[in-house]
């Protein structure tokens, strides 16, 4: 039996673990330094539902190319999903991602049925007492942020506040729910992936459940 195959882009502002995240999931290393580039356009693997159903994720990234406005129309060309990955302590790379929503809606046509799933990485780095807040908090209660949606600093680092990825995923109209996950320790990585797969297959083969993965 044929598996199906769908092509998922990991998107997202320099430094934020694009490529060890792809990493972490396929070959279950973690690199301080980054992985050297593959030489490869994309990496895959397979996911295997609990019904059975196997789907292949082609995974690519930018390999290095960090500006959404450089990106062509042909890398963006079969997409089938996107991982929109931003750093849990940078605020800046989560409210970026207009940029790259806008080259988003320029460049895929059909991009209205492409599952986008909005993933916050280094997870593995404590937030400061004051974020840690309810998630099912009505949004009115949420902190306060200034312009851009930044919290304040915390030391050198400015996190990205709870609440407010779902405040812009609800602004764009994205499904799914915002995941967060450590490329370091591979916390959450494995159901990222599976999360987009699930996502993807549900609207490539809807008559096909595969909402969960062994």
């Amino acid at each position: 039996m044929e598996v199906p195959s769908y092509r998922v882009l990991v998107l997202g502002e320099s430094g934020v673990g694009k490529s060890s995240l792809v990493q972490r999931y396929v070959f279950d290393q973690f690199s301080e330094q980054g992985p050297p580039p593959s030489g490869r356009e994309e990496e895959r693997k397979t996911v295997i539902f609990k019904n059975g159903r196997h789907v292949e994720l082609r995974i690519c990234d930018t390999q290095g190319q960090e500006r959404a406005d450089l990106l062509t129309k042909t890398f963006y060309k079969d997409t089938d999903a996107i991982l929109f990955v931003y750093d849990i302590t940078n605020s800046r790379t989560l409210w970026d991602s207009d940029v790259w929503i806008k080259d988003w809606t320029i460049h895929i046509e059909n991009i209205q049925s492409i599952p986008i799933l909005f993933v916050g990485n280094k997870s593995d780095v404590p937030r400061p007492q004051t974020h840690h807040l309810d998630d099912n908090e009505p949004t009115n209660q949420e902190p306060e942020l200034d312009e851009r949606g930044d919290s304040g600093d915390e030391g050198d680092k400015d996190f990205v506040v709870p609440g407010a990825v779902k405040t812009l995923v609800k602004r764009h109209h994205f499904v799914g729910t915002p995941l967060e996950c450590s490329a370091r320790t591979g916390g959450g990585v494995r159901a990222v992936f599976e999360t987009i797969a699930a996502e993807v297959a549900m609207v490539r083969q809807p008559n096909k459940r595969s909402c969960v993965c062994l």
